[in-house]
């Protein structure tokens, strides 16, 4: 589903690069961190409670000095885009001297604080004891998904999301004692829950067809030959994550027009154009478009994202089920096409191929989204090559994803829906730089 936001609290950072922030520093002298907190694992849905436990280690928060102990719920926008233009001065051109123009914002998305301990008022446990404390946040109903992505070293961009403890200590040359755990976010999706029971159950569902036609011949002269390809999907507005969805594709071919000959009944025999009779045969795979924007600066990529139902040239395509039929002859007379029109020719027609491929594929990438400053979205290509120059034949459908959770028990659809103590167990496909929160700022 395509969210739609705008967030104030913008911040423009400077134009200096930013150096990698280490979140959880690790003492010298092989002592445990006077403050950690521990998190449920899984997935989490905006709108839902995060429970988690914060710990403090004492003695070590009193001989850290740690004058208050804070939780912090942070959710944030950043994107980075970096210019490398020639240097135009005295040096010669081969030496490669660059000016580099680094831009980034930072937008936040959520931003709350819970004081949990301070020195003042706080239990001292006497001893080598820990002390745990719970706390709770709520996720925004709005949220946006979690994503990262990069092209190379000079465009970054990313929604992320972390709890943080900090240990406040005084002084300027006391650096706070900082923990951070990430969070995987979706956004809330009551529709595409819906849909995700439907196909679990197998209830009944409309099917929407997207199709492709192409006049072909294997050289630079003669008669063309023709294809048809057709991409049948569940019709709904957005696909659910973590569900498996049902496809057909249907791939038929049409010779040129010949004169009948009884040996090309045999499967055997070679009729160009051969439809595709391997899941490797067929490309169909996902392609994705970002569009970001840092300060006066933008930028737009698209890239080869995913390949679905292992259908590639070097896949498997395992589960994917191919049905041949028969070659059908038919008669100039009975056939349509208009290069057949007026023939009464009985010994001349075409031979009709046909091959239908069913499968599903699931989906576990963050949903398509747009902002002011980053925009995601992806579109669904599905390619059958033929033999010859130019004989691809192509179908492209957008493909508009939602998160499907909260997930409904297959026993009945509750309304509100009914979180779980912790995150839902389907993993959402971050890369790893999404958990070093790249853009993070220490307040």
């Amino acid at each position: 589903m395509l969210l739609v936001a705008r967030f104030g609290q913008k911040h423009l950072a400077s134009i200096e690069p930013r150096q990698p922030t280490h979140f959880q520093p690790k003492s010298t002298d092989n002592k445990r961190m006077a403050v950690n907190l521990t998190l449920p694992p899984g997935t989490y849905v905006g709108g839902q409670p995060v429970f988690g436990q914060a710990q403090l280690h004492f003695p070590e928060v009193l001989e850290d000095d740690i004058q208050e102990v804070h939780v912090k719920l942070r959710g944030y926008i950043f994107t980075r885009i970096t210019r490398r233009n020639p240097q135009v001065g005295e040096r010669p051109a081969y030496e490669n001297i660059r000016e580099v123009n680094y831009q980034h914002d930072t937008i936040d998305l959520v931003k709350e604080n819970i004081s949990i301990w301070s020195r003042a008022n706080g239990p001292r446990p006497d001893g080598a004891q820990m002390l745990q404390i719970p706390f709770q946040f709520v996720l925004p109903p709005n949220a946006l998904p979690s994503f990262d992505w990069n092209h190379g070293v000079d465009l970054q961009a990313s929604i992320s999301y972390f709890v943080e403890i900090v240990g406040v200590r005084d002084g300027m040359l006391h650096r706070n004692r900082r923990v951070r755990a990430g969070l995987a976010v979706l956004p809330p999706d009551p529709q595409g829950a819906m849909v995700n029971r439907t196909l679990r159950l197998r209830l009944p569902y409309e099917w929407r067809i997207a199709e492709a036609h192409k006049k072909i011949r294997r050289g630079i002269f003669g008669k063309y030959a023709r294809v048809t390809a057709e991409l049948h999907l569940p019709n709904y507005p957005s696909l659910p994550l973590f569900t498996p969805i049902p496809f057909v594709l249907r791939v038929l071919t049409k010779t040129k027009q010949e004169k009948f000959d009884a040996k090309d009944e045999n499967p055997a025999e070679d009729l160009f154009p051969a439809p595709p009779t391997h899941p490797n045969q067929v490309e169909f795979q996902v392609r994705r478009y970002v569009t970001l924007r840092a300060r006066l600066a933008s930028d737009r990529r698209e890239d080869h994202f995913a390949d679905l139902a292992g259908m590639c040239k070097n896949g498997t395509g395992e589960g994917v089920e191919v049905h041949v039929n028969p070659r059908r002859w038919i008669p100039a007379k009975e056939d349509h096409d208009s290069d057949s029109a007026g023939s009464n020719d009985d010994r001349k027609g075409k031979w009709l191929q046909e091959t239908i491929m069913r499968g599903t594929f699931v989906l576990n990438f963050p949903p398509g989204f747009e902002t002011e400053n980053l925009t995601l979205r992806y579109e669904i290509n599905m390619k059958v090559d033929f033999p010859g120059i130019g004989n691809d034949l192509k179908i492209e459908v957008p493909l508009v994803v939602s998160s499907g959770l909260p997930h409904i028990p297959d026993e009945v659809a509750p309304m509100p829906p009914v979180w779980p103590n912790q995150g839902y167990p389907q993993a959402l496909n971050l890369p790893k730089s999404y958990w070093e929160f790249e853009g993070a700022e220490e307040d």
